[in-house]
């Protein structure tokens, strides 16, 4: 059985912010950004049970860009909740505070 993925409200402008900046540095390059990011949430959806990184949050990283899925799972529901997708230039951990 596949997993449901659900999302941190604040995701979608995290993503777009992100995506934005790419464009900025390259024509095409936030959607190829975006590609990647989506071609990892399919992954998610067949197989979530990645690196456990803090308590219960897993985290998958992005092959071309510095950025980092971080997800929780509930294997009893089989619901995967994104919590953010990071830069991993940047301190997670004071990241997590903020949310």
């Amino acid at each position: 059985m596949k997993y449901k993925l659900t999302f941190h409200p604040l995701l979608d402008s995290d993503v777009q912010e992100i995506i934005s900046y790419y464009n900025s540095k390259q024509d095409g390059l936030g959607i190829e950004f975006f590609l990647e990011l989506q071609r990892k949430y399919r992954t998610l959806k067949i197989n979530p049970l990645f690196q456990k990184r803090y308590s219960n949050i897993h985290c998958l990283p992005l092959k071309r860009f510095p950025y980092m899925i971080h997800f929780s799972i509930n294997k009893k529901t089989k619901i995967v909740f994104i919590e953010a997708v990071y830069n991993t230039a940047e301190d997670s951990k004071t990241n997590w505070k903020k949310r």
